[in-house]
């Protein structure tokens, strides 16, 4: 909502500044002046620390995922949290519909406008509403939830993503479970949950979520590949030779005579039929054999499986396990 400008009035002009207190004025936020804005107050638990500042709020207490729901509010120990926010519901309401400039809320991990939870144990997934995908449910260990409209992670030097690094988790238990990462855009079908499905809307098609291939062994699979590929045009090449002399063969055999045993004369329908069967035989297939082996095989292999092409198959610089 707009904000008309106004004369100063608890604010005080500071004394080392030669500003007359008529031209002071507040300017709805501009400058680092007050705005008033409709928003949401928290509703703050008696365990817990809340450091607020407009509609911002680090909330230092026990593990919370709404007004009545986490192990903090449950009374379950080790369940300590540090819980950042800004715009408290500030997905699911209009200025335009509010009547009352404040109105309490808990926190609300589909609504709140940009959080980072972190807790020494919660339910992660359940809280921020994830997908199964392959790696599965985290319940009841530590965690931390990071939710906006837009994330970025920026590193001047690398980034590590690495899973299943200790054996023994956040409540000091032999976890040996070797479990990897997920990269999931939408919410992928999950053929363990129908409920979910369900009440998603998701069909079976859409169960999408696959291994990533590993870039080494990928390059040596398709180079080998490669590699058959010329060896079966050679032996194809083999082929039509062996069947052109074959034709050549047929088309000027001859027969011993019944009456003085001399070898007769080619058949006169033969040789022509057996000529021009060979030139197709060279022209659509040994031709193009040739063309295959010294073309489109080299040009192929310096396309994608060379790393000096743009259209390298691998990455330059990410790398998986």
């Amino acid at each position: 909502m707009s904000a008309k400008a106004k004369k100063i009035n608890n604010n005080k002009v500071p004394k080392d500044l030669n500003i007359p207190e008529e031209a002071y004025v507040i300017l709805g936020g501009v400058g680092g002046d007050y705005i008033k804005e409709y928003k949401y107050r928290f509703f703050k638990l008696q365990n817990e620390k809340s450091i607020s500042k407009g509609d911002t709020y680090i909330v230092l207490g026990r593990d919370r995922a709404s007004s009545v729901s986490g192990y903090g509010v449950e009374g379950k120990a080790k369940a300590n949290s540090i819980d950042i926010v800004v715009g408290r519901v500030s997905c699911a309401f209009e200025e335009k519909d509010l009547k009352e400039d404040v109105l309490w809320t808990g926190p609300d991990f589909k609504n709140d406008a940009a959080r980072i939870h972190i807790s020494q144990r919660t339910d992660i997934d359940k809280n921020f509403d994830l997908p199964r995908g392959k790696v599965g449910i985290s319940n009841s260990k530590s965690g931390i939830g990071i939710k906006a409209d837009s994330v970025r992670m920026i590193a001047r030097s690398g980034i590590k993503l690495i899973s299943s690094n200790d054996s023994i988790n956040s409540m000091g238990l032999q976890d040996n479970e070797k479990v990897g990462i997920d990269l999931i855009a939408g919410v992928p079908y999950d053929p363990n949950s129908q409920e979910s499905n369900r009440a998603r809307n998701l069909a079976q098609y859409k169960d999408d979520m696959q291994p990533i291939p590993k870039g080494g062994n990928l390059l040596e699979c398709v180079k080998e590949l490669s590699k058959q590929l010329e060896q079966i045009s050679g032996m194809l090449a083999s082929f039509a030779a062996a069947q052109m002399q074959y034709n050549t063969a047929v088309g000027l055999h001859t027969h011993f005579s019944p009456f003085d045993g001399k070898p007769t004369t080619p058949s006169p329908q033969l040789p022509g039929p057996v000529v021009e069967v060979n030139l197709n035989v060279v022209e659509k297939v040994v031709n193009d054999i040739v063309k295959f082996k010294t073309q489109h095989i080299p040009k192929f292999t310096t396309t994608y499986l060379s790393r000096i092409s743009p259209k390298y198959i691998n990455s330059r610089y990410h790398n998986l396990n």
